[in-house]
């Protein structure tokens, strides 16, 4: 059996400024709520 506790997840995210202000907050804060799940 694989020891899951040695293994690392990472989570990248990304956005364009094309999409203004607010949308790149909430990618932000949409990406900081996934990693808090996984984590």
């Amino acid at each position: 059996m694989i020891n899951l506790k040695n293994l690392e997840v990472w989570f990248i995210t990304g956005s364009q400024n094309l999409y203004g202000e607010e949308t790149l907050r909430q990618v932000a804060l949409h990406a900081e709520e996934v990693a808090k799940s996984i984590n």
